[in-house]
Order: C-alpha cells, then sequence, then structure tokens
C-alpha cells in the first residue's frame, strides 16, 4: 500500500524539495527551488518564498 505524504506548512500544490526556512524577526521566510506538479523538468528556473509567524517555542521539546 502506497500513501502520499503532504508537507503540511505549505500549499498542496507547490512542490519545494529544498526548502531553506530562515527566521528573522519572529518570521520563517521558506526559499527554495520550485517544481510544478505538470512541469517537464524538476527545479524549474525559479524560486518559491513563503512567510509565516514563527512559533518556534511550540515546536521545541
Amino acid at each position: 500500500m502506497k500513501k502520499q505524504i503532504y508537507n503540511p506548512y505549505l500549499p498542496l500544490d507547490e512542490y519545494v524539495p529544498d526548502a531553506e526556512p530562515h527566521v528573522f524577526d519572529g518570521r520563517v521566510y521558506v526559499y527554495g527551488s520550485h517544481d510544478r506538479e505538470d512541469g517537464e523538468t524538476f527545479c524549474m528556473l525559479e524560486i518559491a518564498f513563503f512567510a509565516d509567524s514563527a512559533e518556534l517555542k511550540e515546536m521545541i521539546p
């Protein structure tokens, strides 16, 4: 049986295989190469960028 796994932090139609998160002033900025579901190549010549508030204290045990 196969199960598809998704990244819960990015939109489901975005594919960022090598994301690099950076935290500045309480915000998380995620940069990475960008793949498309219907794309003909991998790691297209564009960069994906996402930002959100950082609640890191909830993630650290």
